[in-house]
Formats: C-alpha cells, sequence, structure tokens
C-alpha cells in the first residue's frame, strides 16, 4: 500500500505529486436511487455506508449504477446454500474497484481527511448565544 503524500519524502515525494501522471475530468452530479427492497440486510448496510462515506464525493452515476448491480451480487450470493470462494473473490475484487478500503484509497492516491467543525462550532455556539439573549 502506498504511503500517504504527507509520510513521503524526497524524490517519491516529488515523483507521487499532483500533476504526476494525473489526466483531470469534470464530476458530475450523482442521484443516489433508495435502496433496492430485495437486498440483503448487509447489501443495504453497504449501500448506506458507501452513500455516507468520502469516497462516494469521486463516484459518478457509473459508480453507483456497478455498486448497485454488484449489490444485487451479494444478495444472490448470500443467499446460496453452498457459497462459492471464487464469486466471492469477485465480490472483494468489485469493492475494491469502488474504494471501498483505505488501502484501495491510498493505491490511487485519494486521502480522506476528518473535517474541521471548528468554525461550524463556534457560528453554533454564537447563534445559540443570541437565542439565549433574544428569551429564545
Amino acid at each position: 500500500m502506498p504511503s500517504r503524500s504527507e509520510e513521503r519524502v524526497g524524490h517519491a515525494r516529488q515523483a507521487g505529486g499532483q500533476d504526476a501522471g494525473i489526466s483531470t475530468g469534470t464530476l458530475r452530479p450523482v442521484r443516489w436511487p433508495a435502496a433496492d427492497r430485495a437486498w440483503s440486510k448487509r447489501a443495504k448496510e453497504l449501500y448506506k455506508a458507501a452513500k455516507e462515506s468520502g469516497q462516494s464525493d469521486y463516484y459518478q452515476q457509473t459508480d453507483i449504477a456497478r455498486l448497485r448491480f454488484l449489490l444485487d451480487q451479494i444478495t444472490y450470493y448470500e443467499g446460496q446454500p453452498q457459497r462459492s470462494a471464487m464469486m466471492l473473490q469477485s465480490i472483494t475484487s468489485e469493492l475494491s474497484n469502488l474504494l471501498f478500503s483505505e488501502g484501495d484509497r491510498r493505491r490511487v492516491r485519494i486521502e480522506l481527511s476528518k473535517t474541521d467543525n471548528s468554525m461550524q462550532d463556534a457560528q453554533i455556539v454564537a447563534i445559540d448565544s443570541y437565542k439565549k439573549d433574544l428569551g429564545m
């Protein structure tokens, strides 16, 4: 697994810079359809997790369609009395392609960071203070 960008030093850091072999395009708005009622409980959990996770910032409609197809396959797989190791490998490979783990994201040089809510928190405190002063 590649190191995070702040962990790289020297030549590795320069070679892995923002302009190192990266083509750009435009992210388009996406629509997340409701979870399919026919999916298994785990498939629904994966869908919700993907929708709420940071990697979804990079998803396009094709990624969501691919995820939905994969969740159909997961539901089918879980319903089988005898499960195929080969199908499980295919499922985990597809999850990896959809950047489900930290290692998957690092391999494609995507790093998710915690957001700084300190400014928002200060605004909330100020609004709460105003409401208190107004007797609300």
